[in-house]
């Protein structure tokens, strides 16, 4: 092969490369515009209200599915939101914690899993699901960096960042699940009779029950604890960590431990494991880990009691 022919390649090569570079960044600029305008779904709407909110409520409420079912906002403080996302974790929750540049006061409740604070697996990947917004702000890049969960080909593919997201994006954009300057967050559960059913026909089942014999706190997770903390005390925010209610929950040694741990941390605790034990009913549940409607204006009350005297803000009435 000539010397020019090689030159021709590289050039042919050079040029398919800047239109593809090219042909990505007007695509990325494109699916920006419109994810922009959409507010609605867990997809990206729910987070963009978020930004656009996160500084101006008295009371934020972090966490999984068991944050976003489980606690009605309204409840606490008129001037609060539910950013409770399913399948959510610390490294997600920290990172829009951190988002918060203001030091007004503010409350944060934060709902923590036990099982989680000590899963030998957890490598904070749910922070992914923060990776549409890689390119475009400071905060997630650094945290997703950090952990390093970033896709190599990002750097080069800005649209990377929309993969399995831009059809929720343009659904929602088409048809907006719901009228977001109502929306609080809160995402109440509610049962047909067939599910009351299998939910009956599942506690009627012989369960077999393996509880963790050793447990060391996992890694990721204590680190943002206390960056969590850190952050809280220079930014002049209260934090309050909490478990949300399990219908049954057969190994205590990890919320024994758990409550060590925020002892030794100093931080404030509250945990609803077994809120329902003594009065229980099938009526407050969508499932094992979930509360229904129902449950969740009950556990809603009881949280709004137990953090009066710890949040940042009394709470006053309802509505207040």
């Amino acid at each position: 092969m000539t010397s020019n022919n090689i030159k021709h390649i590289a050039k042919v090569l050079s040029l398919i490369i800047l239109i593809c570079y090219l042909t990505d960044k007007i695509i990325f600029v494109t699916f920006n515009k419109l994810s922009d305008k959409v507010f609605t779904g867990q997809t990206i709407g729910k987070l963009n209200q978020y930004l656009k909110i996160k500084e101006t409520k008295k009371i934020l409420i972090f966490g999984s599915s068991r944050a976003n079912h489980n606690i009605n906002p309204q409840v606490l403080d008129s001037s609060s939101f539910n950013m409770g996302m399913d399948g959510r974790n610390i490294a997600y929750v920290s990172t829009l914690v951190k988002m918060i540049q203001n030091k007004n006061p503010q409350t944060f409740l934060i709902q923590i899993d036990p099982e989680q604070v000590f899963s030998e697996k957890y490598k904070g990947d749910d922070i992914e699901a923060l990776g549409v917004m890689y390119h475009r702000n400071k905060t997630i890049k650094e945290e997703i960096d950090k952990l390093k969960l970033n896709n190599p080909f990002q750097k080069f593919f800005w649209c990377i960042a929309y993969n399995n997201k831009i059809f929720g994006i343009i659904a929602n954009y088409l048809k907006p699940k719901y009228e977001y300057k109502t929306y609080n967050g809160y995402d109440p559960i509610d049962v047909d009779e067939n599910q009351k059913i299998t939910f009956s026909k599942i506690l009627s089942q012989n369960k077999i029950v393996n509880c963790q014999d050793s447990l060391s706190i996992n890694k990721t997770y204590f680190n943002y604890l206390l960056e969590l903390n850190k952050f809280a005390k220079n930014g002049n925010k209260k934090l309050i960590f909490f478990t949300s209610p399990i219908y049954s929950d057969n190994c205590k040694s990890d919320n024994q431990k758990l409550m060590l741990l925020a002892k030794e941390l100093k931080i404030d605790y509250i945990d609803f494991t077994d809120i329902f034990k003594r009065n229980n009913s099938k009526n407050y549940w969508k499932d094992e880990t979930h509360l229904n409607r129902i449950g969740a204006e009950k556990f809603t009350n009881i949280l709004r009691e137990q953090i009066n005297t710890k949040a940042q803000h009394p709470i006053g009435n309802i509505g207040g």
